[in-house]
């Protein structure tokens, strides 16, 4: 993760006034950004040619980056609309609600991490069971690192609205989870062999997912009367 504004907006100000370099330094500096976001929701070749293609949209449209947006944030909410565009060709006979339709509805069966522990495929499998927006906002913020103001910029949503879904998206995790874990070892989910994360991504998405169940594991402060 590449996470420095103040690098990236030098860069981006050379970029518009036509040093080319600069423009191809700050795409190398967050291309791993990119393919991340994509990984484990597409199949790894499609992630390469839909970092590809949010790269090409980037190009086309430098000059609308709004002074009160990073580019990082930028080239995610791009990339949103991309992966958006990308499920609604694979869905071309129904119309898609990313409020509602999940990811598990567009594949076959959950994806997995074949070498993960089991709280980190449970955590995964979860995640897939949330609508698709849900899923992206949670894996924006603790994945991607991104506060909830850019969060919002992203997914075109109120900071409000991102907060009330990231906090009912950790509830229904929490649950989910426990559910998995109370089940017996006949019920649990099938091992898939669906999307997993490239191997340019997968350490730091292991990585992202053991941070994430670490805090949905752990036991929920009890309010004192």
């Amino acid at each position: 993760m590449n996470d420095d504004p103040a690098r990236d907006s030098s860069l981006y100000v050379q970029w518009r006034s036509g040093v080319d370099e600069a423009g191809r330094s700050l795409i190398e500096r967050h291309f791993d950004d990119l393919l991340f976001f994509f990984d484990c929701k597409v199949s790894a070749r499609d992630a390469e040619d839909l970092a590809s293609e949010t790269v090409a949209r980037c190009i086309e449209a430098r000059a609308r980056i709004r002074g009160d947006s990073s580019f990082r944030t930028f080239l995610l909410s791009i990339a949103r609309n991309v992966l958006y565009e990308h499920y609604r060709r694979r869905r071309r006979d129904e119309p898609l609600d990313f409020t509602t339709h999940r990811l598990a509805d567009l594949s076959p069966t959950p994806s997995s991490i074949a070498d993960a522990n089991q709280r980190v495929k449970l955590l995964l499998q979860a995640l897939q069971c949330l609508p698709i927006e849900t899923q992206l906002i949670v894996e924006l913020s603790y994945f991607q690192g991104l506060k909830s103001a850019d969060v919002a910029r992203v997914m075109d949503r109120p900071a409000g609205t991102i907060r009330r879904i990231l906090h009912d998206a950790k509830v229904e995790l929490r649950k989910r989870i426990s559910g998995a874990l109370r089940r017996r070892p006949a019920d649990a989910p099938r091992r898939s062999a669906q999307p997993e994360p490239s191997t340019s991504s997968l350490v730091r998405f292991k990585a992202a997912l053991e941070a994430a169940a670490n805090e949905l594991y752990a036991p929920t402060p009890v309010p004192r009367p």
